[in-house]
Parts: structure tokens; sequence; C-alpha cells
């Protein structure tokens, strides 16, 4: 870049440059930097420098740059002879003072004859303990939390402003939306109590993730919205890098970190199933879950009913709950599951669970109204089913229908996810099974193609795909003659 100077006094800093080849110049322009006056002007320091200078320069000019044995040897013979010369021109001053002086700035000088010969810096000691444990749980008056009412619906951009107003007296608590906060209810709740912590990136997702990783770097339970196609792929794959690396620094015994000081990030995915219908197929996911649930150290869940939001929502706050992403509905939904609901990752729940049941019907979000309605249609024909709502993958509960010999249909309003982890989950494992009792309807095509979703109401779309009740009763009879 040329002029970077100029680019960066344009937008209000303070400019210092310095040779960056130089450490003398470089040690200038930081001197001149701690006697800049206290104006609250940000300062850039420009460092002009020449990529690999000396020996290697015309080897080191490029990205990759493969090194041979003999250019080595004269880069090292140049840089010991530049060293020498260093030690030697130490003898311009007295050695006892050299000695003296070195001592106090961590250096070690050898005298022969009254010569300085070497010159060797000590490595420091540097004392290291581990951080201090953090508690990552919220400080909130869980009294305030909203109350549900089962004869009513619920948006979940409602539920999340009203739980956020009080999850925000917590100063450690920080929502960031990404121009869509309308649709999550973030920035309305967090504004309420603690407005300096809800912020809208606007329409910037990955600046929306790295500040996400950065507040919860430093202790805060952050929480972060936009619609589920957008959140940015590298963004989201580099934080669960560092979330690794911090996990396995706290399992070191010899470790800096400790308990507590990894990161809680909650991505709110909203537009997720087919509720978002006339945005269609670049503001809808359907691919969303397949694609995260491929990522390591995300906690995948997605939310079929207000109050298992509710439930979710406080779970997070609990702490520790790392890397969640959290698919909601946009529209209005009843709620099914009763107010002493207690959310657990990794266990699915029965909403229908008849005794003589001849098959289950397995969905998660907007997809189990579509399952319950259409066991009702099944139950008037005198076919009892189950519903199995699992906003998260649980294998055992499947592992349990699969020896008893149930027939098991997933209902998914999306390319699979539980499909495809149930059919891992088997290959992993050995388990072998009936497959001709296994079915699915998803949003893959006929002949299970992957495809992105068109624009349409909800109620079309829904039978476009398959997913609608009518079809879903049809297709568990289909398979019990």
């Amino acid at each position: 870049m040329e002029n970077v100077g100029k680019e960066f006094e344009a937008f209000g800093f303070r400019v210092l440059e310095a040779d960056s080849d130089n450490m003398g110049s470089l040690l200038c322009a930081l001197e001149e930097f701690t006697r800049c006056p206290q104006n609250s002007k940000p300062t850039a320091i420009i460092c002009n420098s020449s990529k690999g200078l000396g020996g290697f320069a015309g080897l080191t000019n490029k990205h990759k740059a493969s090194i041979d044995g003999a250019a080595m040897e004269t880069e090292q013979q140049m840089l010991q002879r530049a060293r020498e010369q260093l030690v030697h021109n130490l003898n311009r001053f007295d050695a006892k003072v050299i000695t003296a002086l070195a001592k106090g700035i961590g250096y070690d000088i050898t005298c022969y004859n009254g010569t300085v010969t070497e010159c060797i810096r000590l490595e420091p000691k540097v004392p290291m303990q581990k951080a201090a444990v953090r508690n990552k749980a919220l400080q909130y008056d869980a009294s305030a939390l909203p109350s549900l009412d089962r004869s009513k619906e619920y948006g979940a951009g409602e539920i999340t402003a009203k739980t956020m107003s009080v999850f925000a007296q917590d100063s450690r608590l920080y929502t960031i939306d990404a121009d869509l906060s309308n649709a999550s209810g973030l920035y309305d709740g967090t504004r309420v109590t603690n407005r300096g912590h809800a912020i809208n990136a606007g329409i910037a997702e990955c600046n929306m993730m790295c500040m996400a990783e950065a507040l919860a770097s430093e202790g805060g339970n952050v929480w972060v919205s936009t619609f589920a196609p957008f959140f940015d792929w590298q963004a989201f794959r580099r934080i669960a890098v560092s979330y690794q690396e911090r996990m396995e620094t706290i399992a070191q015994a010899d470790g800096w970190l400790n308990e507590g000081h990894n990161l809680d990030i909650t991505f709110i995915a909203t537009a997720a199933n087919l509720d978002t219908a006339v945005n269609g197929a670049t503001h809808m996911a359907n691919d969303d879950s397949c694609f995260f649930s491929q990522l390591a150290h995300v906690k995948l869940i997605d939310i079929s009913c207000p109050q298992q939001l509710l439930s979710v929502l406080k779970w997070i706050a609990a702490g520790n709950k790392g890397l969640v992403y959290l698919r909601v509905m946009r529209n209005p939904s009843r709620v099914l599951y009763s107010p002493d609901f207690q959310f657990e990752y990794g266990k699915g729940y029965y909403l229908k669970n008849p005794a003589d049941s001849r098959a289950v019907i397995v969905s998660s979000g907007h997809g189990i109204l579509e399952a319950l309605e259409a066991a009702d249609l099944l139950e008037k024909e005198g076919i009892p089913v189950k519903v199995l709502d699992m906003p998260s993958f649980d294998s055992e509960i499947l592992d349990e229908l699969l020896q008893q010999g149930t027939p098991i249909l997933f209902a998914e309003q999306n390319n699979g996810a539980l499909f495809n982890q149930f059919s891992r989950h088997l290959l992993q494992h050995h388990i072998s099974c009936d497959t001709g009792k296994i079915h699915q309807l998803s949003t893959l095509t006929a002949d299970h193609q992957l495809q992105f979703i068109q624009s349409g109401t909800y109620s079309q779309l829904a039978h476009a795909f398959g997913l609608d009740a009518g079809n879903i009763a049809d297709t568990i009879k289909a398979n019990l003659k």
C-alpha cells in the first residue's frame, strides 16, 4: 500500500514512522510514543522494512521460501561476523563498566585480559501460575424471567428479548447483532438493562463474530445473532480452533489457563427451517445444521417451542457451555413443554408416547409441530405413534428404539442433520439394524440430492418438500404396510 500513514491520519490516528530494519529507529519511535500527549488519539507506527533483510533478502520475498544449505551457511556467517563486530564495539568502553551495566539489563559479559570477548543474553525466568478459576454462571433475578401461558403463542425474539433484559443484570453479558436485531431480540432486551453491552455490528457478520471472541476471551458470556446462512464459516472455524487450544491448555497440569477460561459464545441462528418463507434460498437455512455439525466443539440445538427456548437460555447462562449454535423459529409458536422443563444437551424428549405405538417420528424445530399434527391424524385412523423431539442428538434413546424394533421416521426441515448423525452413529459403533424400518423426509430432493429452498409461504414449502403433517402421516402408513 502507498501512503499508509496518510490513510491512518485520515481516520484520526497520530502517525509515527520507523526504519524497522534498524533497532535504534524502532526504539526511538516507541520512545516518542510514550511521550505522546494523552489526547485520546490512537497511534500507528509505520514500520518501513525489507523482507528478509540480509543474506536472505533475495530468497524470502515470497509467500513461501525454501532456503538451501549454501544460502543458510552464507547467512549464518554474515550474522556471526555482524555479532562479532557488535561485541568488539563494546571495547570502546571500560570492561568493568560494561560488565556492571550488562547484568542490570540481563546480559552476561565475558572478558579476557580486560577485553570483552563475549556478550550473551540471559533467558529471563518468568514466574508463571495458572489463571484463577472463573465462575462463569450469570447472576440474575430468576423470578424476573418470563412466565409463559400454554394457551398463547410466542415468538423466539420475544422470549429472547425478555430474557436478555434479565440476564443483562450481570455485566459479563454482551449481545451483538449483525443488522438483524429485530429478528433475534438480543439488542432490544439487553439495552433495557445495560445499554453499553448491547451492540449492533451492522452488516458485518465476520466482525460481529470476532468481536464476540474478544469479549468471551475476557470472561464475557456473549450472544450473537444473524440469519442462519449469514454466519461466516472462516470466522466460526477460527473461533473453534481457539476454543480447542484453550481447552487443551486448561487440561494441562502446567498450563496457564484454568477452568472458566474458555469461550462462551452463543450463535443464535434465525431463519432456520422453513419459517422465513418468502426470503427463499439466499436467507433461509436448510443446510446449516449439517454444515456446522461438522465443526469441532460446536453444540448444535434446534428449538421447537418457546418454553424449551427459555430453558435452553437458562442452561447457557449457567456458564461454561462453550460454542452453542442455537437454531430458533422466527414466527410465533405454541408452548409444548411444561414450566418445570429443564433442558439437557444430548437428550431427546417424547411429546407423544403411547404404550402401543407402531412407529416413532423424530424431528426438531418447527418440524415437531408437523410431527404432532401427523400423529393426531394417524391416531384418528387407529395408528398410535410416538413423537420424539430431538433438539440435540440423543444416541441412547435411538438405540433403545432399535432394540425394540420400532419403525423410525426422521422428518426434518433441513438436509437431515439428525438422520446423518444417526447413520454415523450406527457405523461408528457397528450397530446392525433393519434398515427397512428406518426412513427419512428432509429438504433433499426425491433422489437425495442437495438443494436450496425456494420462496413461498410456509404451508407451500412444507407441502413442496413433503414435510407437512399430511405427507408425514402418509409416509408412516406406507411403510407400515
